[in-house]
């Protein structure tokens, strides 16, 4: 009789264990997966479907890897060291993560220790995704470096064509002693040189030359006829006087 109010007494304070091994996650209801942008707020809570359950202490960790805060009851609770500048408490059991990273992405775990059923454990999982203005300004990042390299190569295709183009000038500059030898020929005789430089050249130093020599003619000229001039009147001086 004695082993046999002991054996109900066991199963009794056992029943809480037994009751934790079936449908748990039935029990606590939990947004599932929550996406959020990066340097934003999110608040994460997980509910006891168990309305007669009583409610002694509720856990929220990283599952299992790291304790975030501890809820004693609705009115008292505490954050863990590490997360005093990251973390704060919420209304019903939640917690709110502040200043989101991308290395905050992962999944995390609610505990509702309850009495008389025991244990009741909770998971989402927590996506921080980029912000538009940082996808943005890569992008922009990304267009500017492609810009820069069309811009050098442009650049140095443009250098290029200057060079070759001073190159074909210089091979068609004639050189001096072929000018010299188009200035030496005839006023009479036509250029054949295929070059119009060199025939406007040529005609240029024959049309001074040929001044230069008409104006000599004149000046031999006029200074032939002031001599005349100047014996004749002579003459004439000397015929008055002897009369």
């Amino acid at each position: 009789m004695g082993n046999l109010l002991l054996l109900g007494q066991l199963l009794w304070h056992m029943a809480p264990l037994l009751h934790v091994s079936g449908a748990i996650s039935e029990k606590i209801l939990t947004p599932g997966n929550v996406s959020a942008v990066e340097n934003s707020n999110v608040t994460l809570q997980c509910h006891l479907s168990v309305t007669n359950a009583i409610v002694s202490q509720v856990n929220w960790n990283q599952c299992n890897r790291v304790t975030i805060a501890v809820y004693l009851n609705k009115e008292k609770a505490t954050v863990q060291p590490a997360f005093t500048e990251k973390v704060s408490l919420a209304a019903e059991y939640g917690i709110t993560i502040h200043f989101l990273r991308v290395n905050d992405t992962g999944d995390y775990c609610c505990e509702f220790h309850t009495f008389p059923y025991g244990i009741y454990q909770g998971r989402m999982f927590l996506e921080v995704t980029e912000t538009s203005e940082e996808k943005n300004v890569w992008k922009n990042f990304l267009y500017i470096i492609i810009g820069l390299v069309l811009g050098v190569f442009l650049l140095v295709c443009f250098t290029v064509w200057i060079c070759r183009r001073k190159k074909q000038t210089q091979k068609i500059q004639v050189p001096p002693h072929v000018l010299e030898k188009v200035s030496s020929r005839s006023p009479g005789k036509e250029c054949s040189s295929p070059n119009p430089t060199t025939c406007y050249s040529a005609r240029a130093n024959m049309a001074s030359t040929s001044n230069v020599g008409d104006q000599e003619e004149c000046d031999d000229g006029h200074n032939y006829f002031n001599i005349l001039q100047d014996k004749g009147h002579r003459s004439r001086s000397t015929v008055v006087q002897v009369g």
